[in-house]
C-alpha cells in the first residue's frame, strides 16, 4: 500500500510541477535612448493593450514617458511620449488602466520646489493627454504613488508617502473615474 502511495504522490508531484510552469518568450527592448530609463510600471486594459510607463534621464533631468503596444505586449510598440517637460525631477511613475479604458498615471515632481504627486490620463490609448493636474500640497516631500482600483465601486485609489510630519507616513488618497 505504501508503495502505490509513494507511486501515487510522486505522479501528483509531476503533474502538478509541469501544469503550473511558467514559459517565457521574447525579451522586448522598450527604449532606445542615450540616458537611464527606469522605474517602470506596466498595466494592460481590457482591449489587451500594455501600456508602460517610466522615467528617463536622456533630456538632461528625469522626464516621465509612455509607450503601448497591442496584444498585451506581443504586438507592435507605440511610439515614445514624453509626458512631462519639467527643469526639475520627476519620477516614480504609477499606472493604472480603470474599466473605462482610461489609463491614469501618477508621478512624484518637484516643479514646485518640493517633491508633489501629479495625475496625467488618457481617454485614448495615448494619442492625446489631459492637463496635468496637482494632487498633494504639503509642506513635506511625497514620494512613492501606487495607483489601484476598487472592486466595489470602480473608483480610482492612490497610496503614497509623505515627510510633512517630519518622518516619512503613509497616505490614502480617493478618486472617481
Amino acid at each position: 500500500m505504501k508503495k502505490y502511495f509513494a507511486l501515487f504522490a510522486g505522479l501528483l508531484l509531476i503533474i502538478t510541477s509541469v501544469s503550473f510552469t511558467q514559459t517565457w518568450d521574447y525579451t522586448y527592448r522598450i527604449t532606445y535612448n542615450s540616458g537611464n530609463s527606469h522605474e517602470i510600471k506596466a498595466a494592460v486594459d481590457s482591449s489587451h493593450v500594455l501600456h508602460t510607463v517610466w522615467c528617463d534621464n536622456s533630456p538632461g533631468n528625469y522626464e516621465i514617458f509612455y509607450k503601448n503596444a497591442e496584444g498585451g505586449g506581443s504586438g507592435g510598440w507605440s511610439s515614445t511620449v514624453r509626458l512631462t517637460w519639467n527643469q526639475n525631477l520627476s519620477c516614480m511613475p504609477s499606472i493604472i488602466a480603470d474599466n473605462n479604458g482610461h489609463i491614469h498615471i501618477v508621478y512624484s515632481d518637484d516643479k514646485s520646489s518640493q517633491f508633489d504627486l501629479y495625475h496625467i490620463k488618457t481617454t485614448d490609448e495615448g494619442a492625446s493627454w489631459s492637463t496635468i493636474t496637482r494632487l498633494t500640497w504639503t509642506t513635506g516631500q511625497t514620494y512613492g504613488p501606487y495607483l489601484f482600483m476598487s472592486p466595489v465601486n470602480n473608483w480610482i485609489r492612490l497610496v503614497y508617502y509623505d515627510f510633512t510630519f517630519g518622518n516619512a507616513e503613509c497616505f490614502f488618497k480617493r478618486g472617481t473615474q
